[in-house]
């Protein structure tokens, strides 16, 4: 525009000369030069050279010039700074950024050299509104069945540098940087975003209370807030209801005639179980899992059941009577629990007159003696499992006093193992699994439970385990066991450990006369290996190069197995080396997407490829042959208004004349 109206005032003025011809092309080339002319040669530099900023926050950065020039400046889409001769550097100043997408530019003139130029790299970030945790499916959870918790995080920005965070309590179980954007938005949008990041659990008893929460992490890199930028959510308590498990009971009662004795039975379970005792099919008022055996009752089995809307859980109580005694003998200890093959000594003391005393027992009984108040069962080694030694002593014209002692034989398992019922190797992130625990040889079954771990974490307990050899849980002699227990893999808390490691523990809980604590015996750890798709780590999302030099597309990915990185430009694979692909001037501009799969699945990320080119050639000729066409229409324009100005003056004076010799009073 400038070049057009200084060729019109000098039409005006009907004069063209030299200097103004050369003044004409050197402003018009000048001009074309600025938009387009560039060098690489390091002639600007800014302080910083990229910057991380906050959405309404102010920004500076200076631009120095390092040549002789004729003028520089900032070209923005917000506060540009116009060109200005005489000065070494210039600042782009923001008082409040809150544009998005932005690439300021500091330039310099240079007279008869390219136009300096150098682009600002500037990230806006905004953190979320809100950050949330819900249950997809349920606000309760049923043991065993697979639940999806969603994170929703609002308004966030850049999305292409969240990481999604999952918690358990204080403790980091997942990261997820494939969250799903929504309204069809993708990850290399600059302003804000609502995503939504999902994690998928099974739940056990073990959680029924656990808090989970979700993190939102921007990592905006070195020149970004440090440490990142997080914000968390209110921690989601979860509820996980779960059958009934009945805690370990004596199988067998002894009740004297005449007494009342006590079925106590509880249970945990999620909603609280009811609890009751059945006998021949008919439900006996209980209250508190308790029911009172008087002379009333009937010797048999006698049934605890607990039950919520999960499931059902029951063990049974053989009730003995006994005939009646006046308590005349004691028993020291009145309760043993001793492990197979090891010695045991109780003593039976009698407190009052009798004849003789004496030990019925399967294993090394104690003849009748008379003339002694008390009297010792002893052996060396105990091998029977089941027996119930009685102490008795005669009174002369009274019934006869008897006490039976209660033991309990156990042996700790010959072997506690556990392997993976699907696949013995690997297992794939999101897939459901069977764990399956063996325990040989155990007694007494009924004091077991199987302890399930994750790491140092229990995460399951079984009572309810499948005894081998169609025996029941009543036994006293060893059985073997078997406890499965359902898991969904996911790597653990970090993307560079995909190794879990579960372990199964035996435990025999005999009461306080059994060992304490309680005699446990653990599996040798299984270490499990967690295939999972990769992610890409965040990249730019838009690279400019200068024609002329090379630059480099750097892509990692975590993945296992490790993934195959490739770089793909129009359909084709280029030459990618450790995720790296260098560009070149035979290169062209467009999208380059960086490609990393395994086969669990695939992770693309896209850039974009911008050329700039440091010297543009075709402006000169340009500027010449649009100086040239305009200078010959001047120069015509010039010739016809001379040659035919002295032609118009003599018509205007002849017809001047001939008007000026008519008279009007002729007509």
């Amino acid at each position: 525009m400038k070049v057009k109206g200084s060729i019109s005032s000098f039409l005006k003025m009907g004069v063209l000369s030299w200097d103004h011809f050369l003044l004409i092309l050197f402003v018009g080339g000048q001009q074309l030069c600025d938009s387009g002319c560039t060098a690489a040669d390091g002639c600007l530099e800014l302080h910083p050279p990229r910057v991380v900023v906050r959405h309404g926050d102010p920004v500076s950065v200076n631009c120095t010039v390092s040549t002789d020039h004729s003028g520089m400046g900032w070209n923005a889409p917000v506060d540009e700074v116009p060109k200005t001769r005489g000065v070494q550097f210039l600042t782009w100043r923001v008082e409040s950024l809150r544009i998005w997408e932005l690439r300021p530019l500091c330039y310099a003139n240079r007279p008869g050299k390219p136009l300096c130029i150098e682009r600002l790299s500037v990230t806006v970030y905004k953190p979320p509104d809100s950050v949330s945790v819900s249950s997809v499916n349920s606000d309760s959870m049923v043991e065993g069945s697979q639940y999806q918790l969603k994170c929703e995080i609002q308004n966030i920005a850049p999305v292409h540098s969240l990481t999604a965070k999952w918690y358990k309590g204080d403790t980091l179980v997942h990261e997820d940087r494939d969250c799903v954007t929504e309204d069809g938005k993708c990850d290399s949008e600059k302003e804000p975003m609502s995503v939504a990041s999902t994690l998928l659990i099974t739940p056990s008893r073990a959680d029924d209370g656990a808090e989970y929460s979700c993190g939102a992490e921007l990592d905006l890199g070195p020149e970004g807030p440090q440490p990142p930028l997080a914000v968390k959510s209110t921690p989601l308590r979860v509820t996980v209801h779960y059958k009934p498990t009945i805690n370990p009971i004596d199988t067998l009662l002894y009740v004297r005639r005449g007494h009342s004795a006590v079925l106590n039975c509880s249970a945990k379970g999620n909603p609280p179980p009811d609890i009751v005792w059945i006998f021949n099919g008919q439900r006996l008022p209980t209250q508190d899992g308790i029911y009172t055996i008087s002379e009333r009752d009937d010797e048999g089995n006698y049934t605890c059941s607990a039950s919520n809307y999960v499931g059902i859980h029951e063990k049974r109580v053989r009730v003995i009577f006994t005939a009646a005694a006046d308590g005349c003998l004691e028993l020291h200890p009145p309760r043993v629990v001793v492990r197979h093959g090891d010695p045991v000594s109780v003593n039976c003391t009698v407190s009052t007159d009798h004849s003789a005393m004496g030990w019925a027992a399967p294993v090394d009984d104690v003849p009748i003696t008379p003339g002694v108040q008390f009297l010792t069962w002893r052996v060396e080694s105990l091998r029977i499992w089941d027996l119930r030694p009685l102490c008795y002593a005669n009174r002369p014209g009274k019934a006869q006093c008897k006490e039976r002692l209660s033991v309990t034989v156990y042996k700790p398992p010959d072997s506690v193992s556990f392997s993976s019922m699907n696949s013995a190797d690997s297992m794939v992130e999101g897939s459901q699994y069977h764990l399956k625990c063996e325990i040989q040889n155990i007694a007494p079954v009924h004091s077991l439970t199987v302890k399930w771990y994750k790491g140092e974490t229990l995460v399951h307990e079984d009572r309810d385990y499948v005894i081998e050899d169609r025996k029941s849980d009543r036994e006293k002699a060893p059985v073997s066991v078997a406890s499965t227990i359902l898991i969904t893999a996911n790597r653990t808390t970090n993307r560079t450990d995909d190794k879990i490691q579960y372990i199964c523990e035996a435990e025999l809980d005999l009461g306080p006369e059994g060992p304490q604590p309680p005699l446990a015996v653990k599996s040798t750890p299984l270490r499990v290996a967690v295939h999972y798709k990769p992610t890409i780590t965040p990249i730019v999302t838009e690279l400019h190069v200068i024609r002329g030099k090379s630059d480099v597309l750097n892509c990692s990915a975590k993945g296992n197995p490790p993934p195959d990185i490739v770089w793909i430009f129009n359909g084709r694979r280029l030459p990618t080396q450790d995720g790296i692909y260098t560009i070149s001037e035979t290169d062209d501009e467009g999208k380059y997407t960086c490609r990393a799969n395994n086969y669990v699945g695939i992770h693309e990320k896209t850039l974009r490829v911008i050329f700039t080119d440091p010297k543009q050639t075709w402006i000169l000729p340009v500027v010449v042959t649009l100086a040239v066409v305009a200078v010959l229409l001047f120069i015509c324009c010039i010739y016809f208004w001379k040659r035919n100005r002295p032609r118009a003056r003599l018509l205007a004076e002849a017809e001047t004349e001939d008007y000026s010799g008519i008279s009007f009073h002729n007509l």
